[in-house]
């Protein structure tokens, strides 16, 4: 403190004097000395001189949190370690630390946690009564909590907030599109809040032509009945299946997928299937002997870009078959005589038309049959 040990005297009050010098008091830093001086046996002792120390520089030499793992709604608390920290405040900010490590800033206020704490001496303690925060897409209910102090100079270990078990909340269930073609896939996305751990069970309905539903049992459209969740929203890819609708089988599968208990339907899902083999042209006798020409049906319409139709030809006279587009101009022939009697089915195109509205053409014998398509993109 720069004291001298011994103090030659020059009189009845001899005078010393001192520099003031400020001393730290580990682990109290609070830059205040209350400094008593005495003679060496005690014998005599000037009263407490308060020696103040010149401002210095706030150090957070350490932030940690008393527990590392505590529930929604349990007490715990944040130790602030300091140098200099008397008659000061801390600022702090928080984050949470994601499982692909990286760091999402937090409101302090949705956590209840102070932006700025006043320090009251070398060890200053914060309590928290713990919040748990859903972290979209991902609720697993489990917070990893970062706290640091503003400018980053000091950074406590990450605490784990388990939130409550919550009820599973299945917000929706929806197909990727809207008309999916026999082995193309489609989605079928979940969408969950509170889903970690959990599953939901799926059933599968199919809209019949009287607009009814009537279930389809899952296993014939190879989707599984009961799906794990893992994430706010779990993808499922299917290859779509084409089931016939006795005894019309020239329909689409117009799916309609649903939480067991009917709660929630996904949007319908239109599954095209041509009942016959594609790029064939095969003839189907008809009862009772061939008969006049004519189409009977194109299908499916509103197509995804795939048209085929079904016709019936008199007698092996050549024949043929034309796409027109809306202007009137033939985008696709083809010749199909001679050919047997009877029943026939095609394929229109390569496929691939785009969309539109079309006019199917057959020619036969002097008579023409039209017909008209849609075809979607």
């Amino acid at each position: 403190a720069g004291f001298p040990v011994t103090v030659a005297l020059t009189g009845d009050t001899t005078w010393v004097e001192w520099v003031a010098a400020w001393l730290p008091d580990e682990p109290d830093t609070t830059r205040l000395l209350r400094l008593v001086v005495r003679a060496a046996d005690s014998s005599a002792v000037a009263g407490p001189l308060v020696v103040l120390g010149a401002e210095r520089p706030l150090y957070v030499r350490t932030l940690a949190w008393e527990d590392a793992v505590v529930a929604e709604g349990d007490t715990t608390r944040l130790a602030i370690v300091t140098y200099n920290g008397a008659g000061r405040a801390a600022d702090l900010a928080a984050m949470r630390l994601r499982a692909d490590t990286s760091l999402v800033t937090l409101p302090l206020h949705l956590l209840e946690l102070p932006a700025s704490v006043a320090l009251t001496g070398d060890t200053t303690w914060v309590e928290w009564v713990a919040r748990w925060l859903p972290d979209e897409p991902d609720t697993a209910r489990l917070l990893r909590l970062v706290v640091r102090t503003a400018d980053s100079s000091a950074v406590a270990e990450p605490i784990a907030v388990v939130g409550l078990e919550r009820p599973l909340y299945v917000r929706f269930l929806s197909w990727d599109r809207e008309q999916v073609v026999r082995d193309e896939i489609a989605t079928l996305s979940i969408g969950a809040w509170n889903w970690a751990g959990r599953s939901v069970e799926l059933r599968a309905l199919r809209r019949a032509q009287d607009r009814t539903l009537v279930p389809v049992p899952l296993e014939s459209l190879g989707l599984p009945a009961t799906v794990a969740l893992s994430a706010d929203t779990t993808r499922l890819e299917w290859v779509a299946v084409w089931l016939p609708d006795e005894p019309d089988t020239t329909r689409p599968l117009n799916l309609v997928m649903a939480l067991a208990d009917s709660s929630l339907l996904a949007g319908q899902l239109m599954v095209i299937g041509p009942p016959w083999p594609p790029d064939s042209l095969v003839a189907v006798p008809e009862p009772g002997g061939p008969g006049a020409p004519r189409l009977e049906a194109v299908y499916p319409t509103p197509s995804p870009g795939a048209l085929w139709v079904s016709f019936t030809l008199a007698g092996e006279e050549p024949a043929s078959l034309e796409l027109m587009d809306v202007a009137g101009r033939r985008v696709w022939r083809t010749s199909l005589g001679p050919s047997p009697a009877g029943r026939h089915v095609a394929r229109l195109g390569d496929g691939h038309l785009p969309g539109g509205i079309y006019f199917v053409r057959l020619s036969q014998a002097g008579r023409q049959f039209v017909a008209r398509a849609v075809v979607l993109r």
